[in-house]
């Protein structure tokens, strides 16, 4: 079976909003367009990284 790398990186963090605030003012990443979903989203050149709302470190989502 061959297993391929996905381009998404999800996050669970506490703060969505201040995870998002650390990664637009530190990072220098915008958010594109607000979806009707409660995670927030940036994206590289190369990825989509996901901050996902959760009391739980699950670690890196791939």
């Amino acid at each position: 079976m061959k297993y391929r790398m996905s381009k998404n990186i999800g996050f669970q963090v506490k703060d969505v909003e201040k995870a998002k605030h650390f990664y637009e003012s530190i990072l220098g990443l915008k958010e594109p367009a607000q979806s009707d979903a409660d995670e927030v989203e940036f994206r590289t050149h190369s990825n989509s990284i996901f901050k996902i709302p959760g009391n739980e470190n699950l670690g890196p989502v791939m």
